[in-house]
């Protein structure tokens, strides 16, 4: 058993610090490698003296080629069985990472795991989701999730955090799977069409796709600060018009544009079943999503 830790690194030197030193401080797999990928950062990242002793090595990419492109080469130069894909602002606090290997080598359909994502004050983060779908866009419509005390219709932030589930997608901020199951892809290897934001979405339709599981396990967990990295060089506005726009060219491939269509316009009334003033704005810009 051996596992492979791909952070992905850039420009927040700090953020990457911690989360090696607490990575090495709770390991608890005996054959651990840790690939830092550089993507692109305006400095250089460089590994702390106190590493050497460490399987700990730094790929540096030239230019900023975006998260699932940095995490396939990364992918590309681990050597261990297990794969772990990481953002450098999660900091680890307990050890777990066992637990993790254990529900794959007792689950052969386990295509893709993610741990419980809390925030610093150790509130849960919503890492188990659902598909964008049109039942989806109903159930919320006429409050049907009302009737569903588990959360596990809607998942998200439905979904109660204690419980694990199988769902559709993880957040890409903790990611595990193996190589055996990366070779299964289509090129054996995670999707990378979009820069950033939700290619986590496509990978867990890559796992689904080929019969796979995807799994949320809250029996370990690990501290995520939220987007520190990805804030200060993307604003709010520019970040959830780029979901938008990635989420509707993965509807219009895997469902197509009528498909699109009707889930958008639902998710628009919606949005107008509320109608505070930025619900109504959204509700606007989900409508020209559909035409």
């Amino acid at each position: 058993m051996g596992l492979s830790i791909i952070i992905i690194h850039y420009n927040q030197d700090s953020l990457t610090n911690r989360c090696v030193e607490s990575i090495l401080s709770f390991n608890d797999i005996n054959s651990t490698e840790i690939i830092i990928v550089d993507n692109g950062s305006d400095t250089r990242f460089t590994p702390k003296e106190s590493w050497h002793s460490h399987d700990i090595s730094i790929l540096r990419l030239e230019r900023n080629s975006g998260y699932a492109k940095a995490a396939n080469h990364g992918i590309g130069k681990s050597t261990k069985p297990f794969v772990l894909i990481m953002n450098n602002d999660v900091e680890f606090r307990e050890q777990g990472l066992n637990k993790c290997i254990a529900k794959f080598n007792e689950d052969p359909q386990l295509g893709a795991l993610s741990c419980r994502l809390n925030y610093p004050n150790g509130k849960p983060q919503p890492v188990a989701n659902r598909f964008p779908s049109i039942q989806k866009e109903l159930i919320e419509l006429f409050r049907l999730q009302k009737l569903n005390s588990r959360g596990d219709w809607l998942l998200g932030s439905y979904h109660n955090q204690e419980m694990s589930t199988y769902c559709d997608w993880i957040w890409g901020t903790f990611v595990m799977t193996t190589r055996k199951n990366l070779d299964l892809l289509p090129e054996k290897k995670l999707d990378e069409r979009f820069f950033m934001y939700f290619e986590d979405v496509v990978w867990g339709y890559q796992f689904r796709s080929i019969g796979m599981k995807v799994l949320y396990f809250p029996e370990f967990s690990v501290i995520h600060h939220h987007s520190v990295s990805s804030d200060k060089s993307l604003g709010s506005v520019s970040k959830k018009n780029l979901m938008m726009e990635n989420e509707k060219s993965f509807l219009l491939e895997a469902r197509g544009s009528v498909y699109s269509f009707f889930l958008y316009f639902f998710r628009a009334l919606n949005f107008i079943s509320h109608p505070t003033r930025l619900n109504l704005k959204l509700a606007g810009k989900w409508l020209k999503m559909a035409f």
